[in-house]
């Protein structure tokens, strides 16, 4: 994405007006770059390289709706501005649109913290109602807690969910105490909506897509987990993951690398109900 530059003297909400010059701030931009800029350059195990040393010029037009603090861009000459990526050979967006897929059973391997950076930002770069960009990410890697987390999710849609109304596959899973809902993936991020906007949760649901395919770039796999959902909004869990009460829990999401070669399968051609 780049920015679009122009002359601010010529534009009618700025002409004759001065800008004040602010000391820039250290970006979270910035910060990222910190930890992801490792000795190899290559976050994600040599998956490819991340540079964040890109910045906005001074007189780039910032459009005074988005000036009270919810801008993707600072009103300084190192504004923020979508680093340049390289990663997994560059893939192009048509192909990673039209070759990810779910996978439900992951390898061994754990998912670096580096990596899990990359793909949040990736998910913040997701277009949002007003730009109000209300996501926010709860990450868990500790595998003793997603065991814990899996049975209780079990109980917790067998107590409240009517089995029958099930899929046969779905209730045998669910009846199975040996399942894992999280697949043996070893991360697990879920993405939370605050309460703002106008649709927040339409919002979390572009960043997790964003996610997603960034993460299928890199050669990780990754699977939305609805058997998750109630349990990531339950009261306790929510005081344990620190999601505060007006915060919704909108998509479980687990991460990993995959077992198996993916296989690809069958999509439907798009119904259209009508086109005028």
């Amino acid at each position: 994405m780049k920015a679009k530059q122009m002359d601010q003297t010529n534009h009618p909400e700025n002409k004759g007006a001065s800008r004040e010059n602010k000391s820039p701030k250290a970006s979270p931009m910035a910060m990222l770059s910190d930890v992801l800029h490792t000795d190899s350059g290559n976050p994600g195990g040599g998956q490819g390289r991340i540079d964040f040393s890109g910045s906005i010029p001074g007189n780039v037009y910032i459009d005074p709706f988005f000036t009270e603090g919810h801008s993707g861009y600072e009103e300084s000459g190192q504004s923020e501005i979508t680093p340049p990526v390289d990663v997994a050979g560059d893939m192009k967006v048509k192909d990673a649109i039209y070759t990810r897929r779910s996978v439900r059973d992951y390898a061994d391997k754990e998912v670096s913290k580096q990596t899990v950076m990359v793909l949040l930002q990736a998910a913040t770069q997701a277009p949002s109602a007003v730009n109000q960009q209300p996501w926010t990410f709860v990450v868990i890697q500790n595998r003793s807690l997603l065991k814990s987390y899996s049975d209780k999710a079990k109980q917790l849609y067998s107590r409240d969910v009517k089995l029958d109304s099930l899929p046969d596959a779905a209730k045998k899973m669910i009846s199975d105490p040996s399942f894992d809902i999280f697949h043996n993936a070893g991360t697990l991020i879920v993405v939370c909506a605050k309460p703002i906007g106008l649709h927040p949760d339409w919002d979390c649901c572009f960043a997790a897509q964003n996610l997603m395919l960034m993460a299928h770039a890199m050669d990780l796999a990754t699977c939305p987990i609805g058997f998750a959902w109630p349990l990531m909004n339950e009261t306790n869990v929510r005081q344990e993951l620190q999601i505060p009460s007006d915060y919704v829990s909108v998509l479980p999401i687990v991460v990993g690398y995959p077992s198996k070669a993916v296989t690809s399968v069958c999509k439907k051609n798009a119904e259209i109900l009508c086109w005028k």
